[in-house]
C-alpha cells in the first residue's frame, strides 16, 4: 500500500473479516464446539485482525464496513442489537480512533452502521446485509 499511495486520507475495508462458513472451519479444528466458546473466538479474531491493520497502518485511520460473513450467527445473518456488534464496539472504536460522532455506540450496536468525520470528510458506513434477499435476523 505504502509503494502506491503513501499517505492515503483513510484505508477503507470493505468486510468480510470473517471467512464463509467460518463457524463450520471452527467447529472443523477446535475441540469446544460451544456457542460460548465460539463467540469469544470470534471477538478474539477480530480483535487480532484490528492489531494488525494497526501495526501495518499506525497512523492512518482505518475505516471498516461489515461483510456479508461478518458475524457470529452465520453468512447473512446478522442479529441487530445482537452480542456480535457489541463485542466488536471496541474493535470499531479502535479503528476509527477519537473520529467518530457521538451516536456511534448506538448505530454499531444497533445494526452495524457509523457516521464519522476523518479530516474534512464525512463517512458513513452502512451495513447492506440487510438489503440482502439472504439476510436473517438470526
Amino acid at each position: 500500500m505504502a509503494q502506491v499511495l503513501s499517505d492515503p486520507a483513510f484505508v477503507l475495508i470493505s468486510g468480510d473479516f470473517l471467512a464463509h462458513d467460518f463457524r463450520r472451519r471452527f467447529d472443523a479444528a477446535a475441540s469446544e464446539h460451544s456457542d460460548a466458546t465460539y463467540r469469544v473466538f470470534v471477538r478474539k479474531t477480530m480483535q487480532f485482525i484490528a492489531q494488525q491493520l494497526r501495526a501495518t497502518f499506525p497512523a492512518m485511520p482505518i475505516v471498516p464496513a461489515l461483510g456479508n460473513n461478518d458475524e457470529e450467527c452465520g453468512d447473512y445473518q446478522l442479529q441487530p442489537k445482537g452480542p456480535f456488534l457489541s463485542d466488536t464496539l471496541p474493535v470499531l472504536r479502535a479503528y476509527l480512533a477519537n473520529d467518530s460522532d457521538p451516536g456511534l455506540d448506538e448505530d454499531w450496536k444497533s445494526y452495524g452502521n457509523y457516521s464519522a468525520k476523518l479530516g474534512g470528510i464525512r463517512l458513513l458506513s452502512t451495513n447492506t446485509n440487510f438489503f440482502s434477499i439472504r439476510y436473517r435476523n438470526a
